[in-house]
């Protein structure tokens, strides 16, 4: 949590300045904000130490219902389809998280949010930007109250036993 004295007061991403921190990752004024620079800093450390494979930041969504992720657009096709694919397993492997509501185009993620704050300052673009362009840079986003859907999975495969394991009900 990167706004613990915006949280203690009630407000969500918020600072007690009422600033937005998911949209100050392209500041460097360590005066203003401290927690987001000490984070994007010891990120990029791991990344320019090779220990940075993926980058996901979680966030509670008011009003688009359900769990997604927003990507960024990549030039390589073969590295945009490996940004889709852990995603994309990830709708196959929980009854939560829709992968067609998930995007991963620039012009419709990057836009400006209801105050008017570029979201190419969220922790997602930049992170992405700063790590050359690392496929693997996500949001999750998850409303509050509220999912689209209820994925089926596929059973689970026991490959030693070479058979299908059936599933105990948790409802």
């Amino acid at each position: 949590m990167l706004n613990p004295d915006g949280v203690t007061r009630g407000q969500w991403r918020f600072d007690t300045n009422g600033v937005n921190l998911n949209r100050k990752y392209n500041s460097t004024d360590e005066h203003l904000y401290p927690t987001i620079l000490a984070s994007k800093k010891a990120v990029l450390e791991d990344f320019k130490n090779g220990n940075l494979k993926m980058y996901m930041d979680f966030h509670a969504h008011q009003s688009k219902r359900g769990c997604f992720v927003f990507g960024n657009t990549l030039d390589d096709i073969d590295q945009q389809a490996e940004a889709k694919m852990i995603p994309k397993l990830m709708s196959m492997n929980s009854v939560n998280f829709d992968f067609r509501s998930s995007s991963f185009d620039d012009c419709k993620n990057n836009v400006a949010d209801w105050q008017g704050d570029s979201r190419s300052g969220s922790s997602r673009a930049a992170i992405h930007r700063h790590t050359n362009n690392m496929p693997l840079v996500y949001t999750l986003e998850a409303n509050y109250a509220k999912g689209k859907l209820i994925n089926n999975l596929q059973k689970r495969y026991d490959k030693e036993n070479d058979r299908f394991l059936e599933e105990e009900s948790n409802i």
